[in-house]
């Protein structure tokens, strides 16, 4: 029986970017639905021409989580045509630090083999057993991320911030330096005061 945290993620898709500059969703696990396909291309960094390399994005589109891994292919590798790809995974909790971890297996799991049959077995893997468990491409355990800790991440302190507070609107604005950084103090201010209107400004 899958363990509660299992049953959590929603799906894993894969995003290419080839030698001619083609960026294309290739396979996907269960399913994922035409417009959050579109949003996941969109915000993979594969698309955009900057030089800019994106290695980790996260993000929520109607109430679901998703959490993009995208790695340039350097070595030598099965992925003969392929120069960059992304991992994506959906979930119905935020937890980018978990996420994270589980993308990196996957990640080494897609440059050795070049397939997406063995991240598909290791999705699986994570959704029986709560583990992935691999001597080439590292482990991951699913109970070593505990939630509590991802929303302890971004603690207030830890933040140059400043805060401006409109009076008469009651409005908050917070500035940061750090696109990532910001977003994950905005979750976890959103998790732990109950503010359901907090609108990002980028």
């Amino acid at each position: 029986m899958a363990a509660p945290e299992t049953q959590l993620m929603l799906s894993v898709g894969l995003i290419e970017k080839d030698m001619n500059a083609d960026t294309l969703w290739v396979w996907c696990y269960p399913s994922v639905s035409a417009e959050f396909r579109e949003v996941l291309l969109s915000k993979c960094c594969l698309r955009q021409d900057s030089h800019g390399l994106h290695t980790f994005v996260f993000g929520q589109f109607c109430r679901t989580w998703y959490y993009i891994s995208t790695v340039e292919v350097q070595e030598p590798t099965a992925l003969k045509k392929v120069t960059h790809f992304s991992i994506v995974v959906t979930a119905k909790d935020f937890n980018p630090e978990k996420y994270a971890a589980f993308s990196r297996v996957l990640c080494r799991m897609y440059i050795k083999h070049g397939s997406p049959v063995k991240m598909m077995e290791g999705y699986i893997a994570v959704l029986t057993k709560g583990i992935c468990q691999s001597d080439e491409n590292g482990s991951f355990l699913i109970k070593d991320y505990d939630v509590r800790k991802a929303y302890l991440a971004g603690s207030v302190k830890g933040y140059t911030c400043t805060n401006i507070q409109h009076l008469l609107q009651y409005k908050d604005m917070t500035v940061h330096t750090r696109c990532l950084t910001l977003s994950s103090f905005i979750i976890g201010m959103q998790r732990s005061m109950s503010m359901k209107k907090l609108i990002p400004f980028v």
